[in-house]
C-alpha cells in the first residue's frame, strides 16, 4: 500500500528477491525510484554569482506595490477551469467537490488566499503530496522500474497556486 492506495499486481522482482506485501512493494518501487532520479551535479559557479548579487539587491530594496487581493470572481474562475477527472491530493478534496462549494465557502477561500498573499506564507499541508506509482505503457508489471511516480496535490493549493502566477505574472510582465 503506498500511502493508503494498493498496488495492484500480486508481486515484484527485485534483482535480489520477490517481494509480495505492499510494505516491501512500496520500498521496492522506492528504491527503483531512487535510483532513477539521482541529483545531476549543475553548479555553474558564474551564475551562481549573478544570481546571489541580484538576489541581494532585490532583498534590499522594498516592494512598494501592495499584492492585489484576490476577487471572489477570480477564484471561481479558476475552480472552474479544474478538470473534475483529477485524483485529490491528501485533504481528499476533488475538484468536483470544489466547483460545487456554496458562495460561502468560496468567500472564505478567497480570505485564505488573500492572508497568503500578505503573509507570504503557503501552508505547508498544500506543499504535502501524495505520490502514487503508476505502471509504464506496455511494460512489465512485476518490476518496479516500469514505475513512474505521480503527485497528487491539494486542489485547494492549486486553486491559490494560480493566483500567486498570475501575482507573479503581473509583477515581472514589465522587467522581461
Amino acid at each position: 500500500m503506498v500511502h493508503g492506495r494498493q498496488i495492484p499486481h500480486a508481486l515484484l522482482i527485485t534483482s535480489t528477491k520477490v517481494v509480495f506485501t505492499n510494505q516491501e512493494k512500496a520500498e521496492a518501487i522506492a528504491d527503483s525510484l531512487e535510483k532513477q532520479f539521482q541529483l545531476n551535479e549543475l553548479s555553474h559557479p558564474p551564475t551562481e554569482a549573478l544570481v546571489t548579487r541580484r538576489q541581494n539587491k532585490f532583498f534590499k530594496h522594498h516592494p512598494t506595490d501592495k499584492i492585489e487581493p484576490c476577487k471572489p470572481s477570480e477564484i471561481i474562475q479558476i475552480i472552474g477551469k479544474l478538470k473534475t477527472v483529477k485524483s485529490p491530493g491528501i485533504d481528499g478534496f476533488t475538484n468536483l467537490m470544489l466547483q460545487r462549494l456554496p458562495i460561502k465557502s468560496i468567500l472564505r477561500l478567497v480570505e485564505i488566499i488573500n492572508a497568503i498573499l500578505k503573509f507570504h506564507h503557503f501552508p505547508n499541508a498544500w506543499k504535502t503530496a501524495i505520490v502514487v506509482p503508476i505502471i509504464k505503457p506496455g511494460k512489465n508489471a512485476q518490476d518496479p522500474v516500469s514505475y513512474r511516480p505521480i503527485s497528487l496535490l491539494s486542489s485547494l493549493s492549486k486553486v491559490a497556486q494560480a493566483v500567486i502566477l498570475t501575482r507573479l505574472q503581473e509583477a515581472t510582465e514589465s522587467h522581461i
